[in-house]
């Protein structure tokens, strides 16, 4: 059987505590053809010793001195420069023993496809939290177990159609030149925009990723990671050649959502005035009226108490819904071992 090369990357910074599950969960693939390369971008919690006591014979081992995740993926790229396909996991997550399996068979079958990602659970410490992270059925439509994304601009625009935990086509990789060391964070919405210059996107819609729920801090999300975002959407307009009028209007239409749910959370937290002045800078003229409404209400919400009313609010309203509804937990998706295809070869 014809079974290409999967280079597994594992970016770590200070995970020690979490590595050995995923390192375990990427032992257990169904995958006959893998090698993990694992990049620690400058962990001081004894990462090192951990991996080469316990996995040193296993993992091609890399140490760097800090320079973010999208520096550290690209070193594992590099790392393993014979590979068909690259697959991007997270150091404290899981991963599903099909999960690889099923990616390349789509993307062994679809050679027009340069990036194919699956239906991924976000778990946590209580259990009422779990929830797939995205809906398949706005991806590839009604009842279909794996696909290929159309129009994956339109589906970027609407829906969380990209992923971090993604397996990439490995000429698909190198010809929009791998991750921007630039960014920061978003960084898998940038790559995700620029793969579909040279591909199609493919999806799985089953459980086949586990993304562990860390609660990182909104601070971190508010001062970095809407700048970044932004960034991105810089370079789109300064390659707008790229793109049809059709895209452009869409991505447009993503970055301005992205910029009123940033203004939900500064709001919310009752963040600086610089930072909201900055969020609806970047409105510029062409804000609809609905949403100068907004602006407007984020506005009182944020001068006022109002904002921290309205998060205990949602956040009663979430814990009302976990409780009523039936999610799965890491061990019953772990427990469904029927793939989606018989074979990786065509």
């Amino acid at each position: 059987m014809n079974t290409p090369k999967v280079a597994i990357i594992v970016c770590t910074y200070n995970m020690a505590k979490y590595l050995p599950e995923s390192l375990d969960s990427i032992f257990a693939l169904r995958y006959p053809n893998f090698e993990v390369v694992v990049v620690d971008d400058g962990s001081t919690d004894g990462t090192e010793e951990l991996v080469k006591r316990g996995y040193s014979q296993r993992v091609i081992y890399l140490h760097q001195e800090n320079r973010g995740l999208p520096a550290a993926r690209n070193a594992g790229i590099a790392a393993i420069s014979d590979a068909g396909y690259y697959s991007i996991m997270d150091a404290d997550d899981k991963v599903h023993p099909l999960k690889i399996w099923d990616e390349v068979a789509l993307l062994e079958r679809f050679a027009d496809v340069a990036i194919c990602f699956s239906n991924s659970l976000i778990f946590g410490k209580d259990p009422r939290e779990n929830r797939p992270l995205k809906n398949g059925l706005n991806l590839i439509g009604l009842d279909k177990l794996w696909g290929r994304v159309e129009n994956p601009i339109e589906k970027i625009a609407k829906y969380e159609a990209y992923t971090a935990h993604s397996t990439i086509r490995a000429t698909a990789m190198h010809a929009v030149g791998g991750y921007d060391e630039n960014q920061k964070f978003a960084e898998d919405l940038d790559l995700a925009i620029r793969l579909t210059r040279v591909g199609k996107i493919g999806f799985i819609n089953k459980l086949r990723y586990l993304h562990r729920k860390q609660g990182q801090g909104m601070t971190v999300y508010m001062k970095d990671n809407i700048v970044y975002q932004m960034q991105i959407f810089e370079s789109i307009r300064q390659n707008s050649g790229a793109y049809s009028d059709e895209e452009m209007k869409l991505l447009r239409q993503k970055e301005k959502s992205l910029l009123l749910n940033a203004l939900k959370d500064i709001a919310s937290a009752r963040a600086d005035s610089k930072l909201y002045d900055f969020v609806v800078g970047r409105f510029s003229r062409d804000a609809t009226w609905e949403e100068r409404t907004q602006i407007r209400l984020m506005k009182f919400v944020m001068l006022t108490r109002t904002g921290k009313a309205i998060a205990k609010w949602k956040d009663w309203r979430r814990r009302r819904l976990w409780a009523t509804a039936k999610m799965p937990s890491p061990e019953e998706v772990l427990a469904d071992m029927s793939p989606c295809f018989d074979s990786v070869v065509p």
